[in-house]
């Protein structure tokens, strides 16, 4: 075995410049002593990139990695902090669109005879509007938004018209 690399036979020169048999190849012996050398092939290497698929902010992780045929290939996590607006981040899938294979972070997958890349897969969030009627007098909310995400902490203030008082909400 040589570490990246398939027997491909043998060969008389050690530069493979001699002549070459294949494993299992019969050959006349001569009238001297014949030294075989390893012919070697060297593996093809697959990449695996990501892409933040619509991000509006964030870096896409890195893979240095070159993987051979059958490798693991371990799915990185969102280290870039990669966001988009109004989504979560919900993992890796082989299709932009999502339609293909999903992954999670860490999750592990074997290296096929290609590139892959791995396309960020996001999660719309639920918006609520907020309407606010304030009879005699306003009300401001912190954050001022048109729409809320799912869980967002909304502080409303009032602030009554001139001869009112705040009594309460209704």
């Amino acid at each position: 075995v040589k570490t990246g690399a398939t027997f491909a036979g043998w060969n008389t020169a050690a530069d493979g410049s001699g002549t070459s048999y294949a494993a299992a190849a019969t050959f006349t012996m001569g009238s001297a002593n014949v030294t075989l050398h390893a012919k070697w092939t060297v593996n093809p290497t697959y990449t695996v990139t990501y892409d933040g698929n619509g991000k509006t902010g964030g870096t896409v992780p890195t893979d240095a990695g070159a993987y051979e045929n059958g490798a693991t290939v371990t799915v990185k996590t969102n280290s870039g902090t990669l966001v988009k607006t109004n989504a979560t981040f919900a993992g890796w899938n082989t299709a932009a669109d999502g339609s293909g294979t999903s992954y999670a972070a860490a999750a592990t997958f074997a290296m096929g005879s290609a590139n892959v890349t791995l396309y960020a897969k996001w999660t719309q969030n639920v918006t609520f509007a907020l309407t606010i009627t304030a009879t005699n007098g306003s009300v401001t909310k912190v954050p001022d938004l048109t729409a809320y995400d799912s869980g967002i902490v909304v502080t409303l203030t009032p602030v009554p018209a001139a001869g009112y008082h705040f009594t309460g909400w209704s």
